[in-house]
């Protein structure tokens, strides 16, 4: 069987590195350089490193959806998103997502189900998403980092598909989750 351009270049690529450098250490990032040696010479790449995150899909007893609103400081902008948050080091991503629901709209789920794993920006990051159901919820408020600036907000499924279509939810993660519930 023939293998496709693309195999033949992961073969390439997967040479291991003979450099690597961290550039910066963050609160939740590091950027490494990495020298991978390829037939036609030195191929450097710049890598965010990023331990992981859960992204939650918060269904009430009622059918409607939680989202929040919150400034994005990369952006420049409010986004309307599902509530989110990165894992910490060697954290259950399950218990992540429950203390992130806890933390950003005041529940806590009794059924949480894996919608999906996905990376977010595999070009560059290897930041990976855990994507979750939440339902059943209860109230059950934690304390979190940046919680005084999140609006908490209720849709129906319609609602937000509408949103959609007017090109008014730009988060990927958001739009990843509420096509896979509409499915």
């Amino acid at each position: 069987m023939k293998k496709s351009k693309a195999h033949l270049y992961a073969q390439k690529q997967t040479t291991t590195p003979t450099h690597i450098t961290t550039a910066y250490q963050g609160h939740h990032i590091d950027v490494q350089v990495e020298t991978v040696d390829l037939p036609e010479g030195p191929k450097t790449y710049d890598l965010v490193c990023h331990p992981g995150a859960v992204a939650i899909l918060p269904i009430t007893d009622d059918g409607r959806i939680i989202l929040i609103e919150q400034w994005r400081r990369a952006i420049k902008q409010i986004l309307l998103e599902i509530p989110a948050g990165t894992l910490e080091p060697g954290e259950d991503p399950e218990l992540c997502a429950i203390r992130e629901l806890q933390e950003e709209i005041g529940y806590k789920p009794t059924k949480l189900t894996l919608m999906a794993t996905f990376f977010s920006a595999p070009g560059f990051c290897n930041e990976k998403i855990h994507l979750y159901l939440a339902t059943g919820l209860i109230p059950s408020k934690l304390t979190g980092d940046d919680t005084d600036c999140i609006d908490t907000v209720y849709y129906t499924l319609d609602e937000l598909n509408d949103l959609i279509q007017k090109g008014l939810i730009h988060d990927a993660k958001t739009l990843i989750a509420l096509k896979l519930y509409g499915k």
